[in-house]
């Protein structure tokens, strides 16, 4: 997200920086950095840290502190399963041109669509073999969080992220809109201040 300076008012920052000119932008800034905010990403009683990217921010203590969920949170930690993470997506209506290759691009003309939203995982019938006994969809992949002129964030499963990046899967949902029933596909990208180590170990599980 940047550096964060406290200056008097109407003073300007000593510094050359970004600055976000209103509301719109800064949801922009973050979303594009995978940095989740407020109830539509960190939902009240279900949210999990480690979902929310919080010990990658440095939001998390896992020497000191007590809180609700804290045995769970050092378990988690120390085991180094995390199947689940917000990551930053793009938005796009089905049949879609972009592949997982395609930068975060924000597009105006894509309406916001409404969070909590429930993403399913497709199994792409190039990637399996005819007498292939995988399931075609495999289980609940994730949740629509916020998202802005087509690009947001989501809470996927980790293994489904991977599935996408091989070609093997495609996330998509369904949304009432204009033209009725509309199929919206959902291409994740990793953001890239991530640490390396994070981006292979922590998909496992």
């Amino acid at each position: 997200m940047g550096d964060r300076l406290l200056v008097r008012a109407g003073d300007k920052p000593g510094v050359h920086c970004d600055v976000a000119q209103d509301e719109t932008q800064f949801t922009l800034h973050r979303i594009l950095h995978g940095v989740p905010e407020g109830i539509d990403d960190i939902v009240s009683q279900q949210a999990f840290p480690m979902d929310s990217n919080m010990d990658l921010m440095g939001g998390l203590d896992f020497r000191k502190g007590c809180y609700v969920g804290q045995e769970l949170t050092v378990r988690t930690y120390h085991t180094g399963v995390i199947r689940k993470r917000i990551i930053p997506i793009s938005l796009a209506l089905a049949p879609s041109p972009k592949t997982i290759q395609s930068r975060l691009e924000p597009d105006s003309s894509i309406p916001t669509l409404p969070t909590q939203t429930s993403i399913q995982a497709e199994r792409l019938a190039s990637s399996s073999p005819a007498n292939s006994d995988r399931p075609t969809r495999p289980r609940g992949t994730g949740t629509l969080l916020s998202n802005i002129h087509g690009v947001g964030l989501a809470l996927l499963r980790l293994e489904h992220v991977e599935g996408v990046e091989r070609g093997e899967l495609v996330m998509s949902f369904a949304q009432m809109g204009d033209r009725g029933s509309e199929s919206w596909i959902v291409l994740p990208k990793r953001p890239t201040w991530w640490p390396v180590a994070d981006n292979s170990s922590l998909q496992q599980g």
